[in-house]
Formats: structure tokens, sequence, C-alpha cells
């Protein structure tokens, strides 16, 4: 069987139809048998995958018999359904694609959107101009599939693919290639992308990670790295509180973090993430029962952190003069 350009999802899938069109020209499907036999036959890492972490053909067996009976997105006809364990299933997805699709961006948008997707092998027919004919290629990162089971990270979670979805990763996909095409050098910004890019190959759980993401933030919207920590903490809480207002889908902060709104505002919420990631790079235990009380628990404020960063990159490319302005001011 003739095997078009397709590459695999680490995330596990639920949609409701077996095929959906993420942007004009890729389609996210369930990967055939053929596609999942190249995968085998071609991916190495994947070859010494143990039944625990290979959740494309076996169930997680770190699920409870809860987790196991209910449908998590109460979808009707969805594919995906856990299983009993050590049961062979198919949850292999895959986007296919046509040639002329700018892959990086596209791998680039599914990344940046709040419900992110990491595509970890890909084939693809190029052309060979030495023997004037179209032969196969194959590339995968091992890099990151080292981070996700070596590390025990736990980077692949389910996703939803619905309409919201689709739509942020078409406007994502849209404004990383506007961005490229412009006359204008925006240095600063294309190198935060590559350094968001690069993170990625730390496991969630390394506070490294959560550091480099406020990094990212602060060579954005931030100016004179002798300013002080206060400084920098008035300039990145006042900018991010402004570019809130202009985010494709705006971050409720209060609702987030706080049952009564009353009693707390967003720019003491964005203070207290800065002082958290002074903990972070002082090597101090943050304190969540006292002085950090209103942000809960790093896992509740890595969350909003993690999407803060992608929406600040976003809102860089799709307006780059503005963050250059901003970053002056």
């Amino acid at each position: 069987m003739k095997i078009n350009n397709f590459a695999l999802i680490g995330e596990l899938l639920e949609l409701k139809n077996k095929s959906v069109t993420l942007i004009p020209g890729v389609k996210i499907t369930k990967a055939n048998n053929t596609q999942i036999e190249y995968i085998k036959n071609n991916f190495t890492s994947f070859k010494n995958l143990s039944n625990k972490n290979n959740h494309w053909e076996y169930s997680n067996p770190n699920h409870t018999e809860a987790e196991q009976d209910i449908d998590l997105f109460e979808i009707e006809d969805v594919d995906f359904q856990v299983q009993q364990e050590n049961q062979v299933l198919n949850n292999f997805y895959v986007i296919t694609f046509q040639k002329d699709i700018n892959f990086k961006n596209l791998e680039l948008s599914m990344l940046l959107a709040q419900n992110e997707m990491h595509l970890i092998f890909m084939y693809k027919k190029i052309y060979d101009f030495l023997f004037s004919k179209y032969i196969d290629s194959i590339s995968y990162n091992d890099n990151l599939w080292f981070t996700i089971f070596l590390n025990n990270s736990k980077l692949f979670n389910r996703v939803q693919i619905n309409e919201t979805t689709i739509e942020e990763v078409r406007f994502i996909y849209e404004t990383i290639n506007n961005f490229y095409k412009r006359n204008e050098s925006f240095t600063f910004i294309t190198e935060a992308i590559d350094d968001y890019i690069n993170l990625q190959l730390i496991p969630n759980e390394s506070k490294l990670k959560i550091l480099g993401y406020f990094i990212i933030i602060e060579k954005l919207l931030t100016h004179d790295s002798s300013n002080t920590d206060q400084t920098i903490k008035r300039q990145v809480s006042r900018k991010i509180s402004l570019l809130n207002k202009r985010f494709l889908n705006p971050i409720n902060l209060v609702e987030y973090f706080s049952p009564n709104p009353d009693t707390i505002t967003e720019n003491k919420i964005l203070e207290q993430l800065y002082n958290y990631r002074s903990k972070l790079a002082h090597g101090e235990t943050p304190d969540f029962i006292n002085s950090l009380q209103i942000l809960k628990s790093s896992d509740h404020a890595n969350k909003i952190i993690k999407r803060l960063i992608k929406l600040v990159l976003i809102q860089s490319m799709h307006e780059p003069q503005l963050i250059k302005d901003l970053k002056d001011c």
C-alpha cells in the first residue's frame, strides 16, 4: 500500500470523527495498519517500549477502575476508551499532510496550542535531485523521547479535538507564517521561540523548566538587565496584565486562583507568580501555606505559567512591533 506523508502524534486523542481537517492540507486521523507497521519497523525507540509505556497499544496500568469506566470528555462514539490492562488497542493518531505545508510552523502551532500536541515521528517523500526521483525520508525526536520515557516525565496527556482546538491551531499557524514573512527583524522574538522549543527537552517536573519560562517572558517584555528583581516584577506584572486584554483567549487569573474573587486582584496574582519565580531562582522552597498561599501549589501555579508563556509568544508573533514597544517602555 502506498504511504502518504504522515507524522505520529504523541498524545492520545479524543475526537468525534475518524478524521478531521486541522488546517488546509493537514488532517488528523487514526493511523492505518500500514502506517502503524511503518512506525514499528522504522522508529527505533518504539521497539524498546514496555507495555507500561506504550499507551498507543496498551492501556495505562496506573489508571484506577473508576477512570477505566468513565468517558473523560463525555463524547459519544469516541474511538479511544480506557481498556483493560494489556489489551492490544489501536490508539495511534497521525497527521497527514501535503508536501507544500511548512512542517516546522505546523509543529510549533500544535505545541503552542492550549491542548498541545507533540509530533514525534515523521515520514515524508522528498525529491532526490541526484537520482531524479522521490525517496522515503524519516525523522524522529529521540531527545524528546528520552525526556518522556527515560525520565518518566508525564508529558503526554489526552487531548480533546474539537472546534475550539482546531480554530486555535489554525490561528497560531497563520500567525507563525505571517510573522516569518515579515521584512522586519525581531531577533529577540525568534530567539524566544527557539528557547521555548528547546525547553521541551526538560522534564515537566523540573524547576529549571519553570525558570526557563520566566526567562523567556522577561526576554520578551522587560528591558535593562541591571534592574532589580522588584523592578522586573513590576514590569512583568504590568505588561502581562495589559497583554491579557489582547490575547485570543484571555486568562481569568482571579477566577483560576481564588474562589472568592472579591478578595484578590489580577496584579496581586501576577506579583505572587513572580515571587514564586524568585524562590525557585534562589534555591528556596516555595511556601504555599503562608507567603504564596494564593497560588495554592506548584502544580496549580505551573499550569498557568505555561499557559501564559504560550499566549505571550503567540501575541509576540501576532503583534511584534507592539511587543517591541512594550519591551522598551
